[in-house]
């Protein structure tokens, strides 16, 4: 460690001794503001589909042990999410503004987008600013009417997205054109598949699916006098998220 230095008239030498021990220090006009829009780190290389997948895949469950530690009550665990949260979300505005074509093709399939808020109004003019320059929700397949804060509906849309990314390969496989109304039904059995493979065939083991068919109704009295009610009981839960999940699928759907 330096010196200890008692006042802020340290002289030339004791400025150049006590710098020398800090992080550097560069102040640059942001992207946003018509900074330099080259790249900091230049690189060719591309990741590949699975170093991608399992960035994803690690990161996800990083966010997500540190969310059970968060919702028991850590308070630590809160910050470190705050944290995480708003490095992604400032380098992704960074990168919109840098690169804004790069972003579009992304954002504008999208409905939402990371962003901060605030009380300040600065910040929602940035965001405001930002949505228009990326093309936000331009080409969005999901209906106007989505309403994504009903469960079904944040699983549909999940599944929707799956089957965007794999598209290519889907239509390959399974013979299908592109997602149509006249064809949706079967693009929505190739995502319904996918998540009974992820469930091993039980996805109401799954808490979050459960509660979409536990949601649909209480049970009937039909597994009365089964060998095996609770399978019965199983089984009809099951029928009603996949129900309450297609439906979904299909209301957030847009066809051209």
């Amino acid at each position: 460690m330096p010196k200890k230095l008692t006042n802020t008239n340290y002289g030339e030498e004791g400025r150049d001794r006590f710098f020398s021990h800090c992080t550097p220090f560069a102040l640059g006009t942001p992207a946003k503001y018509g900074g330099d829009n080259s790249p900091e780190v230049k690189t060719d290389e591309r990741l590949t589909d699975q170093e991608a997948f399992k960035m994803q895949d690690w990161s996800s469950e990083l966010i997500e042990r540190l969310f059970v530690h968060a919702e028991n009550g850590d308070p630590l665990a809160i910050r470190v999410l705050v944290f995480i949260a708003s490095k992604s979300t400032d380098l992704l505005e960074t990168l919109a503004w840098k690169n804004t074509s790069l972003v579009e093709d992304i954002a504008s399939k999208m409905w939402k987008w990371p962003a901060n808020i605030s009380k300040k109004g600065i910040v929602a003019r940035d965001n405001a600013r930002l949505m228009e320059s990326i093309n936000l929700g331009k080409k969005c397949t999901f209906k106007a009417n989505a309403q994504p804060w009903k469960e079904s509906t944040q699983v549909a849309m999940q599944l929707k997205y799956w089957l965007y990314v794999n598209r290519e390969d889907i239509e390959e496989v399974c013979g299908l054109t592109r997602l149509t109304k006249d064809n949706w039904g079967k693009w929505f059995e190739v995502a319904w598949d996918r998540v009974m493979a992820w469930k091993n065939g039980k996805p109401e083991s799954d808490p979050f699916l459960r509660r979409i068919g536990e949601h649909q109704g209480k049970q009937k009295t039909i597994s009365a006098g089964l060998k095996n009610p609770k399978d019965s009981v199983n089984s009809n839960i099951r029928d009603r998220i996949k129900g309450a999940v297609e439906a979904s699928f299909r209301t957030i759907t847009k066809f051209d």
